[in-house]
C-alpha cells in the first residue's frame, strides 16, 4: 500500500498553518512535562486565536461529566458542541 502524497493533497493553507504550528514547539517537546507541554500548546492557540464571529455566543458546561463548550448563533435547530 503506498503511502498519500501530502504534497499534493494539502494546500499551501495548510502548509502554512503546520509550518507556523511547528514553529512553537522546540525540538524536544516530546520530553518535556506535562506542564510544559501544556504551556507550549497554550502559547501557541493563543497566537492562533482569532475570536468569535460576531453574534456567536460560547459558554462551558458538563455534559455527562465531560467538559464541553457551546456554540450557538440565535435560534437555531443547530447545536455544535466541542
Amino acid at each position: 500500500m503506498s503511502q498519500p502524497d501530502y504534497r499534493v493533497l494539502l494546500d499551501d493553507e495548510i502548509w502554512a498553518y503546520m509550518k507556523r504550528s511547528d514553529e512553537f514547539y522546540p525540538p524536544d517537546a516530546v520530553g518535556l512535562t506535562i506542564e510544559d507541554q501544556r504551556a507550549v500548546y497554550n502559547k501557541m492557540c493563543a497566537a492562533f486565536h482569532q475570536g468569535h464571529p460576531e453574534g456567536v455566543q460560547t459558554w462551558d458546561a458538563p455534559y455527562g461529566g465531560v467538559p464541553c463548550r457551546r456554540y450557538e448563533v440565535g435560534p437555531s435547530e443547530i447545536t455544535v458542541v466541542y
